[in-house]
């Protein structure tokens, strides 16, 4: 360990001379940060090395059973048609449901005993702990549920709902169906930022954005950028508030860096709570109305979380009907009785709890308003 704090404080010397002008951080925070990188890095070399492969033969058996090739064949069949005629496709492509079902119950069993042997009660745990999500919080967001689901949908307008959006593959989005969406560009989008704020303003030359399989943003400590990558799959209006939220992240990130903070340092869950409080006072700047549709957002995350909690908490159930029963305890009027599409949601099958701490994050924010 020792050889290599030396080598990466060495590494960084070295780069941090040639950076241009203006600077992200300062020297020492930038060692800092390239040692953090380091130690990090080997530190998932080392676990990669150790694995027990009979310890993951539930996750085996299950991406034999729903290989990433045939989620993305459904998700790219069902989705492209119309919300009436999805569950035709659903029955022609003959989803082996009740097998993924068994399956993933059996992965779910899986992932709580690898928690247990790192020592952690469940897999909830473990992840509050990854994420450092205090466990008063949590209990506080399970506490106060039903009343952060009131509030959000409160704030939801009752009409211009399509007449799918209850079913069980229909368009959950309130940001979708917004009618005369504010913004046109991403370069409005970036211009309104930077005349905005100061830090996009001095760092906007230093902010690259392209297009992948996803959306999140990383700083590039070689050569002192930021990347930004949208998702490419998502339409405008999704694709706008993606870009608001990773330069908030950005803007977050530079107010760490100059008061010599590590961001990594302080978890996920305390950088989602900043930046989400930032990407909202631009949303609400910007259109009241915009910013009401936002909690849809939120109540889409508020589901997922809610049915992981409810499945990894007790695994053998009937999972369809946990997710229908969360749906409708999210959305106002849902009535629910089955609901196989969580199947579709890459991160609920492959990385799950991986949107908790924008969850608590948003409980936070929205608590403050009751």
């Amino acid at each position: 360990m020792n050889n290599l704090v030396k080598e990466s404080i060495n590494q960084a010397r070295s780069y941090y001379k040639n950076l241009p002008i203006p600077k992200i951080m300062s020297e020492d925070l930038y060692i800092r940060n390239w040692i953090h990188s380091s130690i990090a890095r080997n530190t998932a070399e080392a676990v990669s090395k150790n694995v027990n492969q009979s310890d993951y033969q539930s996750s085996v058996d299950f991406f034999i059973t729903y290989p990433h090739e045939l989620q993305n064949k459904l998700q790219t069949e069902i989705w492209k048609v119309s919300p009436e005629k999805r569950n035709d496709v659903w029955n022609k492509l003959k989803v082996p449901y009740e097998n993924i079902e068994k399956s993933f119950i059996g992965l779910i069993i899986q992932r709580n005993k690898l928690a247990l042997s790192k020592d952690y009660k469940t897999f909830i745990d473990y992840n509050l702990a990854l994420y450092k999500i205090p466990k008063s919080i949590y209990k506080s967001f399970i506490k106060n549920f039903d009343e952060i689901i009131e509030t959000c949908n409160s704030h939801l307008p009752t009409n211009d709902i399509n007449h799918d959006f209850y079913t069980e593959f229909g368009n959950h989005c309130y940001l979708c169906n917004l009618k005369n969406f504010p913004l046109k560009s991403f370069n409005e989008i970036k211009h309104y930022m930077s005349s905005n704020n100061r830090i996009i303003n001095l760092y906007k030359s230093k902010i690259d954005i392209s297009f992948g399989d996803s959306s999140q943003s990383r700083y590039i400590k070689e050569i002192d950028r930021f990347d930004i990558q949208i998702n490419k799959n998502q339409n405008f209006k999704h694709q706008s508030i993606d870009l608001i939220h990773e330069l908030s992240h950005i803007i977050y990130r530079i107010e760490c860096y100059k008061n010599e903070i590590l961001p990594e340092e302080k978890g996920s869950y305390f950088n989602e709570l900043e930046t989400t409080k930032i990407e909202l006072n631009f949303i609400k700047n910007i259109s009241k109305t915009l910013y009401n549709t936002i909690f849809g957002e939120f109540l889409k995350v508020f589901h997922r979380v809610l049915f992981e909690i409810e499945i990894y908490e007790k695994p053998n159930q009937n999972l369809d009907n946990v997710y229908s029963l969360t749906f409708n305890k999210c959305f106002k009027y849902a009535n629910q009785i089955s609901n196989r599409s969580f199947i579709l949601d890459e991160l609920i099958i492959r990385n799950p709890f991986s949107t908790l701490p924008h969850a608590i994050a948003q409980y936070r924010i929205i608590n403050q308003l009751i």
